[in-house]
């Protein structure tokens, strides 16, 4: 605008300039050729009038350009402004959701570490509980063998105490013989109980004493069924004492 001011007034010292001239030629050349002169200022006026409308034409024609020039960077600062809210406002949007999803993250990995914390937990419970019933079906497992060898072992002390007395039964000692100490026999025997080596051995009597005994186990066989397989003895080693004759 100041631009344009400047040009109005430069405009307005051409025209008194134009006219300063015109009256000094007018003194100059005298009254014969006035009307001339006349004529001259009149056309001079005439295009200076022109010229001031088509200055101010110009200088509208600027305010208005100017005016609409301002209009649109207003527009365009107004437009900067709502896409700098926008754009806020859509960080703001982006932030929360990146900060609910770091509170998911956050909260899914707290799970996860407790999950896995509570499992660890559980897992140490039961193997320390597996160790506990380990420990108890292996002392169980010893006291049923040992329970079970004491078993076999009293059930085969009767089973041998059954074959002696067997054989007891069978043994006629001679009235003649003569014994001193105890005997001991080696007998071999089949699964059925069928006898099939007598061997005396330790025995401190005489021949006939030792004869009548293995003559007894011989008439004896087959021996008693053993209770069960465990029991059994293929050889069976039996110690006989006169006295308890």
């Amino acid at each position: 605008m100041v631009s344009h001011t400047i040009s109005w007034q430069t405009f307005n010292q051409a025209i008194g300039l134009h006219l300063l001239v015109a009256i000094i030629l007018m003194l100059s050349i005298g009254e014969k050729q006035a009307p001339k002169i006349g004529k001259i200022l009149e056309s001079i006026e005439a295009d200076l009038i022109d010229i001031s409308t088509l200055t101010t034409q110009r200088q509208a024609f600027l305010e208005k350009k100017i005016e609409a020039e301002n209009k649109l960077l207003e527009q365009v600062r107004i437009s900067k402004e709502k896409r700098l809210v926008e754009l806020k406002d859509q960080e703001a949007v982006i932030s929360d959701a990146e900060k609910k999803q770091n509170e998911a993250i956050n909260k899914a990995s707290k799970d996860k570490v407790v999950r896995e914390q509570k499992l660890s937990e559980e897992k140490a419970k039961e193997d320390y509980e597996k160790q506990l019933l380990l420990k108890e079906e292996e002392q169980l497992s010893k006291l049923q063998q040992q329970e079970h060898s004491k078993k076999l072992s009293r059930l085969k002390v009767e089973y041998k105490s059954a074959i002696k007395r067997h054989i007891e039964t069978n043994w006629v000692i001679p009235q003649s013989s003569r014994w001193e100490g105890s005997c001991t026999a080696f007998v071999r025997q089949n699964p059925a109980g069928d006898v099939t080596s007598v061997n005396i051995e330790s025995c401190d009597s005489d021949f006939a004493y030792k004869k009548s005994l293995e003559n007894a186990i011989w008439k004896s066989s087959p021996f008693p069924l053993a209770p069960n397989k465990e029991l059994f003895e293929r050889e069976v080693k039996i110690s006989f004492n006169p006295e308890g004759n």
